[in-house]
């Protein structure tokens, strides 16, 4: 077990965590406020629900406020942010097939 680890936590080799990021060095999960807010209500609320309850579980270290900048990059260069009105604009549905970007 590892430090800060509850003893029934997934291992930190294996699980839906350790999938979902592969082989990168990711330390951080960073979601678009526009993609969530395209959801339905009800996976919206499952989700910051989840979000919720991971929050009130897990003992964060002194000094974590949860506040970050995130800034797009292309490559090495950083771009001017794709997603300028999420208040007023919605994504559309994938077609059948089609790659996501991760």
């Amino acid at each position: 077990m590892t430090l800060g680890q509850s003893p029934d936590a997934a291992p930190m080799i294996e699980g839906e965590s350790w999938e979902y990021f592969g082989l990168s060095y990711a330390s951080w999960l960073v979601l678009p406020r526009i993609a969530l807010q395209s959801m339905p209500a009800p996976w919206q609320a499952q989700f910051f629900a989840l979000v919720r309850e991971m929050e009130d579980t897990l003992a964060y270290p002194p000094g974590y406020t949860g506040e970050f900048t995130v800034s797009m990059r292309d490559g090495k260069k950083f771009v001017k942010n794709v997603f300028p009105h999420y208040r007023h604009h919605v994504l559309p549905k994938k077609e059948p097939g089609s790659c996501h970007f991760l």
